[in-house]
């Protein structure tokens, strides 16, 4: 995540609105010369696939390994969840589903949490 104004009030969460990020000022070459140089064919992969079941087997592995360790998967649970509690509903919605499919279980303890979070608070949305 950039903190120094590169891109002005976008989001830097601008994928989750399911399109493509757009930028005011148009991207310059630096020093005249291309920063890459290939042989042969280049392909746009630009995940021509979607999403799948197996994009969630390595995190659910994770999940598994951060349970040998006390306190592992609390702290990714109160990690994420403190950062997602300022995001828009729907940006919540979403972040639950993605970590529901690596475990159903992060999920819900991340959507626990945030609503416990919101709830103490008395809002809807901690947003600033």
């Amino acid at each position: 995540m950039q903190v120094n104004g590169n891109l002005g009030s976008t989001p830097n969460y601008s994928g989750a609105y399911n399109c493509p990020a757009s930028y005011l000022a148009p991207m310059k070459q630096a020093f005249g010369v291309p920063d890459e140089v290939y042989e042969g064919e280049v392909l746009d992969f630009s995940w021509l696939g979607g999403i799948s079941d197996y994009d969630f087997y390595q995190p659910g592995r994770f999940w598994e390994v951060l349970g040998k360790q006390k306190g592992e998967q609390e702290a990714l649970v109160h990690n994420v969840a403190s950062h997602v509690v300022a995001a828009d509903e729907h940006i919540r919605d979403r972040v639950y589903a993605y970590f529901s499919k690596a475990n159903k279980v992060i999920g819900e303890l991340i959507k626990k949490e945030v609503d416990a979070t919101l709830n103490s608070s008395g809002k809807s949305s901690p947003r600033l």
